[in-house]
């Protein structure tokens, strides 16, 4: 969303940013140290009428053009405020995060993708997940896959900052710590490496739910002193410069953004085999793709990649070109724009 705000800007388009009070905080931040002007509302249970009206206020004061809403809680309320105001609804979803398993949520989306003039799922086996799990017509989603810029980091200051050693591997996890992204997993599968292996961990991201199970499974190791769990940070560039291999072992993803910043900085990629990552990274090609849930399938495919230099060295380049190529921030951004234009015409 950052990025994307960003390079529209670029472009000569006024972004606001409009966000919950509770769970948005890093991000409201960001989007003000910006400059982007943003709100605040303040969603007190899950059915909030007071909050929609709100939000239907707001929309109307400023005669919005377009409001883009992301993932699932902010697309129905995005939809209905929307509609209230008669402002052009615009929807993406990320992943399916249990939307489509309960029948008051999988009611609740549906209806917001029938009455928002475009719907986006940011890979085609989440298309494809949605529309199976909310029982609509694959018309009623259209893909359009997260982007990413090229951009370097100072590997140096970071590694010098964790005190990591130049004959030391850098394994790097981006993401929040909840249970889908399989942080245990990756602790587990680290736990299987031969002893004298010499490797350091960096979890970056914010604590959640998994948190306790994660930093529990570590305190309990002989070698947890090689794990650093970071929060989340704002040098990301730099964390995957000083980085030697990219982790993401989630258990099901949309196409993530961090696999993506991860390919554009040339690391090669060891993931679960879930969502759209195949979208982005192909098994030998641009990384090792292995299981879900498999802590000793991916034990393997980090011991090959620590031993082989070489190797990740073939499958970074591969997967900064890759990366490039289809997955810029500018292509995003076209794809966006274009959607803009219709509702706007459509209104």
């Amino acid at each position: 969303m950052l990025r994307m705000a960003d390079e529209l800007r670029t472009r000569g388009h006024d972004l606001h940013f409009f966000g919950p009070a509770a769970g948005t905080g890093w991000l409201g931040a960001q989007f003000r140290k910006r400059g982007f002007p943003t709100e605040v509302f303040r969603l007190r249970r899950p059915l909030d009428v007071r909050c929609l009206y709100h939000l239907a206020t707001m929309l109307r004061r400023r005669a919005y053009d377009v409001v883009h809403s992301h993932m699932f809680a902010m697309a129905v309320y995005g939809a209905a405020a929307s509609r209230m105001a008669r402002v052009p609804h615009v929807i993406t979803m990320h992943g399916d995060c249990g939307e489509t398993q309960y029948l008051r949520r999988r009611v609740a989306l549906r209806w917001a993708i029938r009455h928002s003039h475009s719907s986006v799922a940011v890979s085609q086996p989440l298309l494809r997940l949605l529309c199976e799990g909310l029982g609509i017509a694959d018309d009623e989603l259209q893909v359009i896959a997260n982007g990413v810029q090229d951009i370097t980091g100072d590997a140096r200051a970071f590694r010098r900052e964790l005190g990591i050693g130049d004959d030391e591997l850098l394994v790097v996890a981006v993401g929040r710590c909840d249970h889908d992204k399989g942080h245990i997993v990756l602790c587990q599968a680290l736990d299987r490496l031969p002893q004298d292996l010499r490797w350091r961990l960096a979890l970056v991201g914010p604590a959640d739910a998994a948190s306790p199970d994660v930093e529990g499974f570590l305190a309990s190791r002989s070698w947890a002193n090689r794990a650093h769990i970071l929060g989340p940070r704002d040098d990301i560039p730099d964390i995957l410069s000083a980085a030697d291999l990219f982790a993401m072992p989630s258990l099901t993803e949309g196409l993530p953004v961090a696999l993506l910043e991860a390919m554009v900085a040339s690391l090669a990629i060891v993931a679960s085999n879930v969502g759209g990552i195949p979208e982005a990274v192909s098994d030998g090609q641009e990384g090792m793709l292995v299981p879900p849930s498999d802590p000793q399938a991916l034990a393997t495919a980090l011991h090959h990649l620590m031993t082989a230099s070489v190797e990740r060295t073939r499958l970074g380049c591969a997967a900064r070109r890759k990366a490039l190529e289809r997955f810029s921030l500018a292509a995003m951004a076209d794809e966006y724009e274009r959607l803009y234009t219709g509702a706007t015409r459509h209104g």
